[in-house]
């Protein structure tokens, strides 16, 4: 007994630890060396033409202005024409507007789509993390989202307005003289949203062009409030409190509620 040698803990520990360092030894082995490997890859930008919901948009949204052209290009080149004409008197060749509103209905909301869109392809070269945290599907349904609740609420606000201040007719000429602006919208939007998915335009052209688009709609807007509501001198001053309270300011309150939205998607994500 007094000849037999006992292994201590040390030992015990030293040989696990041998072991545990052949172990190792033998991954590091089969492990591919850094030429095998290859070099490593660059991450390629994004582009809006790989991503598929941008594509299936793009895709719905050509088949509803199709379906608009095709079946009511009488109705669409009438309305586009009264926008730039006044009229005191309905022609009696004229197509009722309540004939054919469908039209107008699937042109506002391709008109809301693409505005979404033109605000997401902004977003992707200003947006930051929003872009890398928030799915771009979601992201492309709450800017749609948020124009159909601009336009809704302005037409509540313009009603609101002038059922106080102007006659039934007055009214009544005013919001189809609304609505057209944002159904024509669609027509010029769409070529540049396909340029900027699909042609990869410039982003700060885009920007350029839809700022001179929309300030283009407000002069438009401006001049047939003057014929509408305002065709004498002396209502110069109620024109221009009319046009601040009901166009400019609702655009600014727009403008900082995507930046609100923005935040707070960014941050639940």
């Amino acid at each position: 007994m007094e000849g037999t040698c006992h292994i201590g803990w040390a030992e015990l520990a030293r040989i696990q630890e041998a072991s545990e360092q052949q172990v190792l030894q033998s991954l590091e082995a089969t492990l591919p060396t850094p030429a095998e490997r290859g070099l490593d890859g660059t991450l390629l930008p994004y582009r809006m033409s790989a991503d598929w919901p941008i594509t299936a948009v793009v895709v719905l949204c050509f088949l509803l202005l199709a379906y608009a052209l095709r079946n009511g290009k009488k109705y669409i080149l009438q309305r586009i024409r009264h926008l730039f004409v006044h009229k005191q008197r309905v022609s009696l060749f004229d197509v009722p507007a309540s004939s054919d509103s469908r039209y107008s209905v699937a042109l506002v909301a391709i008109t809301c789509i693409l505005a979404g869109l033109c605000l997401f392809d902004y977003y992707v070269e200003h947006g930051g993390p929003l872009m890398q945290v928030v799915p771009h599907s979601l992201l492309l349904a709450v800017y749609s989202s948020l124009m159909l609740l601009f336009i809704l609420f302005k037409e509540g606000l313009y009603s609101f307005v002038n059922w106080i201040f102007f006659e039934n007719s007055q009214q009544k000429c005013w919001m189809q003289t609304y609505f057209d602006t944002w159904a024509s919208l669609s027509l010029v939007l769409f070529p540049l949203v396909l340029m900027a998915v699909y042609v990869d335009f410039p982003a700060s052209i885009m920007e350029q062009l839809c700022i001179g688009i929309w300030c283009f709609v407000k002069i438009l807007l401006f001049y047939k409030c003057v014929r509408n509501f305002f065709g004498h001198f002396y209502g110069v001053l109620h024109l221009i409190l009319y046009f601040c309270a009901l166009e400019i300011i609702p655009t600014f309150l727009l403008w900082e509620g995507i930046g609100v939205v923005n935040s707070l998607l960014t941050l639940k994500f």
